[in-house]
């Protein structure tokens, strides 16, 4: 055979070196996509099952607030005697302790009497009355009830003896200095030891009682209309205690100021009479529980009656869900709370058109 006999190739040979080289790897890329279109497609059918379960979601409207505390007007502290102080116990701040010796005039001790009104006047033997009872509290003696006993005068004499006051049976008006169950500490004093007083005199004032908190939503926060009509609480730290509406006083008002103290929050005062707490959340009581499901398992009526498509077995059914609160949960849509533990349809257009005409 001639040297160009050999270099010439046969034309079945060129035909296999082009089928193995060209056609059969475009062959494998192709059917590789192929492939791997299908399984991707079938993995998504298998992550989105069709039917799902409804779900539950617990709603309590939240909401962050501050608490603004406004106080009355201080009232102002009254000498009971006059003379020159000898001692004292009371400064600015000082807190109010039923029982305890305030300041010392002229070596007579002059104590603090919390109580929900003054003493009218002295109480003696033969004594009768709101006062006798006031002073039977005071002095923790049981059973007086409003008449003048022999143990309230052993009390008497034992209290007078102790603050160098006559040891006669008589409670002295003039021997306390009265505060109500409000003003619990003093806001200003004005007799330092060595001063004089006069009976009647000014001392200073009392710190001003808080008579009322307020809420109101952080700003640029929203709170949920429930709040101010069903039951609700109020969380401070880990305190929660049970409240009414925007406003709450006595006996609320108590355990409200007790948890704010003990949370020790930042305040800010924005006037004389009002301080503001922020890190309080507002609730409701008992909150709501409702199904959850995805928004596409919604569909609806020409009239916009939504529904969800419930599955048993082979049967589907439409089912009202008209007149849900929406809880803005993002993707999904909330459903009556009777439906929780039901099998819907993922995607509610799905169903047989037959199906979808119940709708409504």
């Amino acid at each position: 055979m001639t040297r160009r006999h050999r270099d010439r190739l046969n034309p079945r040979t060129a035909a296999a070196l082009l089928i193995a080289f060209w056609v059969v790897p475009v062959l494998v890329v192709a059917t590789t996509l192929v492939l791997a279109d299908r399984f991707e497609r079938a993995a998504i059918v298998d992550e989105a099952d069709p039917v799902v379960s409804v779900g539950s979601v617990v709603d309590d409207a939240s909401s962050p607030v501050t608490v603004t505390l406004v106080s009355g007007q201080s009232r102002e502290l009254i000498s009971p005697i006059g003379g020159t102080v000898t001692s004292s116990s009371t400064g600015h701040g000082a807190d109010i302790e039923n029982g305890a010796v305030a300041l010392q005039v002229d070596r007579r001790a002059v104590r603090w009497f919390v109580a929900t009104s003054p003493l009218v006047g002295d109480v003696s033997p033969g004594s009768t009355g709101t006062d006798v009872q006031l002073v039977a509290e005071h002095l923790g003696v049981d059973g007086s009830g409003e008449r003048y006993s022999a143990a309230l005068r052993l009390a008497i004499d034992a209290r007078n003896g102790e603050g160098g006051w006559p040891r006669d049976g008589v409670f002295r008006a003039s021997s306390v200095l009265f505060a109500n169950p409000t003003e619990t500490s003093v806001g200003r004093f004005e007799a330092p030891v060595g001063s004089v007083v006069s009976e009647g005199g000014r001392l200073g004032e009392f710190t001003a009682p808080v008579v009322e908190a307020r809420l109101a939503p952080l700003e640029g926060a929203s709170v949920d209309a429930r709040l101010s009509t069903a039951s609700t609480v109020l969380t401070i730290a880990e305190s929660t205690f049970p409240i009414s509406g925007t406003a709450i006083a006595e006996p609320g008002l108590a355990p409200l100021l007790a948890a704010i103290q003990a949370a020790s929050l930042p305040s800010t005062r924005t006037s004389e009479t009002e301080v503001q707490y922020r890190e309080a959340i507002w609730a409701l009581a008992e909150p709501e529980e409702y199904g959850v499901v995805p928004s596409s398992a919604l569909i609806a009526t020409d009239d916009g009656t939504p529904c969800v498509v419930t599955v048993d077995g082979d049967a589907t059914n439409a089912v009202q869900v008209e007149g849900t609160t929406s809880i803005g949960v993002s993707g999904t849509s909330v459903v009556p709370a009777s439906l929780i533990g039901s099998q819907v349809l993922r995607v509610g257009a799905q169903a047989p058109a037959e199906t979808q005409a119940t709708c409504g």
